[in-house]
């Protein structure tokens, strides 16, 4: 076995070049951290923008703003299979759990169990659609079975960044979506 430089847990390699950038971004400050915002908003063509420590950390300030806007509602329905973060985050902010199978072909919503999970929406804040592993969630579906507008979509793209196109990114088709740079992803920083 060859050992080498990798970012665990993908083994992604890495570059002197990419160690030079690095502490190089730590001269830069906020300097550099506005201009790495700027350049996603101009790349998704997004009007806003905010950067946080984790997907995690960007999931618990989304819950709690929307619990701001409905404090009334407390339940967040979310895929049954889904990484440790995303229940960790709701509990955190407070919320309840609430949990849907998912289809074992897409890792998505059982689109049966989703609609009767929505047809009662009286505490429900929030339904999470998760691209899991870089597979694309249905969030279309999803907004097309939410029959109240109270019930945000929120979606948890922090596995996919980057997939999908410039007219259908993932993490842009619900009400607000957040990514993660955080190692193993498709996009580490």
């Amino acid at each position: 076995m060859k050992l080498q430089r990798t970012l665990p847990p993908a083994a992604a390699p890495i570059y002197i070049n990419d160690i030079t950038h690095g502490i190089g971004a730590l001269f830069c400050g906020n300097r550099g951290r506005e201009q790495f915002r700027n350049e996603l908003k101009r790349h998704f063509g997004v009007k806003y923008c905010f950067l946080v420590s984790s997907g995690k950390a960007a999931l618990y300030c989304i819950l709690k703003s929307l619990q701001k806007l409905h404090p009334d509602r407390d339940e967040v329905l979310i895929p049954a299979f889904n990484c440790y973060s995303v229940p960790s985050a709701i509990v955190k902010a407070g919320c309840s759990i609430r949990l849907c199978d998912i289809d074992p072909d897409t890792l998505d919503f059982n689109k049966e169990q989703l609609a009767e999970e929505l047809s009662d929406s009286k505490r429900l804040l929030c339904v999470i659609p998760t691209h899991l592993f870089g597979l694309e969630a249905d969030v279309g579906s999803v907004c097309r079975l939410i029959n109240d507008e109270s019930v945000f979509v929120v979606e948890d793209a922090a596995q996919s960044m980057g997939n999908g196109s410039p007219e259908a990114w993932s993490g842009l088709s619900g009400d607000v979506g957040f990514f993660s740079l955080g190692r193993g992803k498709s996009f580490s920083a």
